[in-house]
């Protein structure tokens, strides 16, 4: 499965990453903390 990246929100304590799915187009959220980016 490819992953196309779209777009980071950087906020305060945690850190959105937004990808579509290649295959399906679907659009998947990842929330990350901070010390872990």
């Amino acid at each position: 499965m490819k992953y196309t990246p779209v777009g980071v929100d950087i906020a305060k304590h945690v850190i959105q990453i937004h990808f579509i799915n290649e295959h399906t187009g679907e659009v998947v959220d990842k929330q990350l903390r901070r010390r872990i980016f």
